[in-house]
């Protein structure tokens, strides 16, 4: 919110949200609202597909790293997505 446009509304309108579940690492101004704040894999238990600077690029690229340690068990962020989209669309969880 500290660089979004007008934070102070969003800030407001956040603190007004009945509801709010975050996937992040860290307590940041963002999810200091949320009532649950589920944190995903590390990031070198996280593969990574570079996209970011992509758009700049003089040729095209893809550049993927797999993860570095096994997630051992614990969902990856994509999962975690995933699994919350089934509970919401009444379909449950079945892990």
């Amino acid at each position: 919110m500290l660089s979004a446009p007008d934070g102070d509304r969003l800030d407001r309108a956040l603190d007004g949200v009945g509801f709010m579940l975050s996937i992040d690492p860290y307590l940041n101004e963002t999810t200091r609202h949320a009532d649950v704040i589920l944190p995903p894999p590390p990031p070198s238990q996280s593969a990574h597909f570079d996209l970011a600077l992509n758009n700049l690029a003089v040729r095209n690229n893809a550049r993927y790293s797999p993860p570095v340690l096994p997630l051992d068990g614990r969902p990856d962020e994509a999962e975690i997505l995933s699994r919350l989209a089934l509970i919401l669309y009444g379909l449950g969880y079945d892990g």
